[in-house]
């Protein structure tokens, strides 16, 4: 157990890197930065901070399927504590878009910040999956646990072929949907624990080796922006091998779990106190108010940063987007949430125990 704890303090700055990823992803995605629409250093800057986003998802749900495979009991507490972290900050963009933007309010805004799971077209679609997720991870964790070694390498070879390989070497998404990716992902992290061999590649050769994948995979970015300048074709290709079920980006994530996993960085206090507020970093600055707001505040700004300066002026935004959401989250956790932590702990525990005594009873 002290060995897992140990690979968790590891982990939790793992969090934080894939989180700021994440950011730096929606910064790419959401901000309009004229400078970096014609090929050049600005354009392959922005390539290189779309790509962090996609391995970010899937280090994520690989570090959850690792840390919960193992776990029989049902996550109701948890699943509670999710669901009214997103209710509050649904609430309050919608609130503070009826008091300062009210031009952005309708009656189908409202029904996305009042339903942010419900609604398939909310916007959290992460955090959505996630939940769900969640909520079948029990009965997951007893299939997993219960499958012999070879079975289970046979089911995950069959889902990174069907996952995976097709959908990267023929573009069909072949009967896949977010839930599902993020299982198949869950099913990883949880081999990784339960069956993963020790090998003698340490941590930091994993680490290099995800920043050669990484390496590789833009500078195919790269040849398909310079080719798309003449052809469509081309020009089609340049994201192409950026999303999350593609191979490269897979193995970038697994290497780079896999690196932080085998190194021993010790037990940190700061890093632990940040790392929780990863969920809620992802929350504040990604919902409907923030890309409308927010990222649009910013792409004005970005309208004079020119050549090289892209690359200071984007890391200081992300920065400051990264720890502004980091403290409104820490906020919330320390001043708003632990004032019903406890009832959440006990109503977590009766909803368990009723769940195990209607299984006892069948």
């Amino acid at each position: 157990m002290d060995r897992i704890k140990n690979r968790q303090s590891n982990i939790e700055l793992l969090r934080i890197i894939t989180m700021i990823m994440i950011v730096a992803h929606h910064f790419a995605l959401h901000v309009s930065v004229p400078s970096a629409e014609s090929f050049g250093i600005g354009r392959i800057w922005m390539d290189l901070l779309l790509m962090g986003g996609k391995i970010g998802v899937d280090v994520f749900i690989l570090i959850m399927g690792y840390f919960s495979v193992t776990s029989q009991e049902y996550p109701s507490g948890k699943a509670i504590r999710i669901w009214l972290q997103l209710i509050t900050y649904s609430l309050a963009a919608l609130l503070i878009s009826k008091i300062f933007f009210p031009w952005f309010i309708n009656t189908k805004q409202v029904l996305r910040f009042v339903f942010p799971i419900v609604r398939e077209e909310g916007h959290w679609w992460f955090a959505s999956t996630y939940f769900v997720l969640l909520l079948f991870s029990p009965f997951m964790n007893r299939l997993l646990v219960s499958l012999p070694k070879r079975a289970y390498k046979t089911m995950l070879i069959l889902l990174g072929i069907i996952w995976v390989i097709i959908p990267t070497f023929t573009a069909q998404q072949f009967q896949r949907s977010g839930l599902l990716w993020f299982m198949a992902v869950y099913a990883f992290g949880g081999y990784i624990r339960l069956h993963a061999k020790k090998t003698r590649i340490t941590g930091p050769v994993y680490i290099l080796l995800s920043v050669v994948v990484t390496i590789l995979n833009l500078g195919f970015a790269s040849l398909c922006e310079a080719l798309g300048r003449t052809s469509e074709f081309w020009a089609d290709k340049v994201d192409y091998l950026y999303s999350e079920e593609k191979l490269p980006i897979v193995l970038i994530s697994v290497f780079l779990f896999l690196g932080f996993l085998k190194t021993d960085l010790g037990k940190n206090r700061v890093i632990n106190l940040i790392a929780a507020a990863s969920f809620g970093v992802y929350l504040v600055h990604n919902n409907d108010l923030a890309k409308k707001v927010l990222w649009e505040a910013v792409s004005l700004r970005m309208t004079e940063v020119n050549g090289l300066m892209l690359i200071p002026v984007s890391i200081g935004i992300i920065a400051a987007v990264y720890i502004a959401s980091t403290a409104v989250e820490l906020f919330r956790i320390y001043v708003i949430e632990k004032r019903y932590e406890n009832g959440i702990a006990k109503l977590g525990i009766k909803i368990n125990k009723s769940l195990d005594n209607g299984a006892q009873n069948d």
